[in-house]
Order: structure tokens, then C-alpha cells, then sequence
């Protein structure tokens, strides 16, 4: 009897070992994994929010919109004013990140531009640029203003360093219009710019 409780007892003392063995490699992994330690030489991109300048001036120039309908989210839009001093800040965090100098999305440099991220839960809606699903114009005193060109952007990754709603169920758009509205100034004008989205769901409203 006492061979046999001698024996247990060493068993659980071994396990009990064995336990706390498992469980330091375990916190040792779990330590190294949440520690990140770059070499010398190495900088880190700075995140969007971080980035307090940019940030502040994509907060400025940035609206969103979520539409529910029948307990469904039908989509969600973001759209982005390509002010002057929006892209000013856009081309300043370029340099930051890539360290050269390059504009970016200078199509709308010289028209009023808006950048669309568009998450639409119905595939067969999704595409912002079929014109027998989607009317997207800027509201005026004269009447609808249309668009000149709806773009659909490709490179996801590029817009991710600028945007941060854009994501892997986004499809992002470059919308211009022939106008001379987009004047960084009038962003101070209660509704001086409302940009109109909409189809068989709902319409949206964006007003700078």
C-alpha cells in the first residue's frame, strides 16, 4: 500500500512538472510573439490615425454613409472630397512613405473629384458605374451636375496607405465632374458641395 501511494504521489509530481513546464514555453511563446524588435536601420510606416496632419485633413474632407433596409445592411459608401489641401496632405504622406515626390489621384487636379469606397452586400449592385443601377451626381441651384468619369480603382494596397475604410469587401471609385466647385475654401459653407448617391434602395446625401 505504501509502494503503491509513493507511486501515485510521483506521478503527480511529475505531471504536475511536466505542467508547469508546458506552461512556461507556452507564456515564452506567447511573450515572444507579441514583442516586435526591428533591426537598426528599420522604420515602421506611420498609421493613418497616427499621422495626426493627414489624418486631420482626411477626417475634414471624409463622409459616410451605412443604408438598413428590411434588416439588411444594404451598402455602405465613404467618400473622400479631393480638396486641394487634400491632396496636398495625400502627396505629403506619399513623400513620408515612399521618400519621392509624386501626385497622387492628379486626375482631379484640375476638375472636382471624389474618391468612393463602396461595400454593397448585393453583387449584382455592386458596380457604382452601371448607370441603370447607380444615378451619382452633384446637387446644384442650376439642376444635377453629372459626372464626367466614374473610375473604378484597381490597386487596393496603394489606397489602403491613404484610406483606411478600404478593405478586401470594398470596391474603390475615382469620380470626377467638369466643375470648379471643389475649391478647399468652401468646405467652411454649410452645404457648399452635396454630393447624391443613389438606387432601388435608397439615396444618400454628402454635404461639405
Amino acid at each position: 500500500m505504501q509502494i503503491k501511494n509513493y507511486i501515485n504521489l510521483k506521478q503527480m509530481a511529475e505531471t504536475k512538472s511536466l505542467f508547469k513546464l508546458v506552461t512556461g514555453v507556452l507564456v515564452l511563446v506567447t511573450v515572444a510573439a507579441c514583442q516586435t524588435t526591428n533591426d537598426e536601420g528599420v522604420e515602421t510606416a506611420t498609421a493613418i490615425e497616427a499621422d495626426t496632419d493627414y489624418y486631420s485633413s482626411y477626417t475634414k474632407a471624409t463622409r459616410s454613409k451605412t443604408v438598413h433596409d428590411e434588416f439588411k445592411t444594404r451598402f455602405s459608401i465613404t467618400s473622400t472630397f479631393l480638396t486641394t489641401d487634400f491632396r496636398n496632405a495625400m502627396a505629403k504622406r506619399h513623400l513620408e512613405l515612399f521618400q519621392e515626390s509624386q501626385p497622387v489621384l492628379g486626375e482631379a487636379s484640375d476638375k472636382a473629384g471624389f474618391f468612393i469606397s463602396a461595400h454593397v452586400s448585393n453583387e449584382d449592385l455592386a458596380d457604382l458605374r452601371d448607370e441603370r443601377l447607380w444615378n451619382i451626381f452633384v446637387d446644384s441651384p442650376s439642376g444635377p451636375i453629372q459626372p464626367v468619369l466614374i473610375k473604378k480603382l484597381r490597386e487596393k494596397e496603394q489606397w489602403k496607405a491613404f484610406f483606411p475604410e478600404v478593405n478586401l469587401w470594398t470596391e474603390e471609385y475615382l469620380v470626377l465632374f467638369d466643375s470648379s466647385f471643389g475649391d478647399s475654401e468652401k468646405l467652411v459653407q454649410k452645404d457648399a458641395v452635396r454630393l447624391m448617391i443613389s438606387n432601388r434602395h435608397a439615396k444618400v446625401s454628402f454635404n461639405w
